[in-house]
């Protein structure tokens, strides 16, 4: 399956040791989220900050993450999902040291239709 950006946020988001500042490492190291999903274990140890651990949980990572069932759910609440390369992903998040990888997002966000 070929997976877009925001899929791989998403999942980015959902395995276990990774948060904000690691996933800006594996994003400068790799260029793309989808490339992080699909590195090998040995490929993900080479990034700063990345160790044994967070790597096998990456490398195995579809093994203990149901994207496909927190894509229905985030459908099933009437949610939508921002992630930082959007241009509504609010400015001031941007700003501080750790922006959350993805917000989820219900309704509009202010000064949005």
């Amino acid at each position: 399956m070929q997976m877009d950006t925001r899929e791989a946020f998403i999942a980015l988001n959902m395995i276990e040791g990774v948060g904000p500042v690691r996933a800006r490492s594996l994003l400068e190291h790799f260029g793309e989220a989808p490339k992080i999903l699909a590195a090998s274990k040995s490929a993900l140890l080479r990034v700063r900050n990345i160790g044994d651990d967070t790597a096998e949980n990456i490398a195995s990572w579809e093994k203990s993450i149901d994207l496909a069932g927190e894509l229905k759910r985030i459908s099933d609440f009437g949610c939508h999902v921002l992630i930082s390369p959007d241009e509504n992903y609010p400015a001031m998040l941007r700003e501080i040291y750790d922006p959350p990888l993805v917000l989820y997002v219900k309704g509009a966000l202010n000064g949005q239709g």
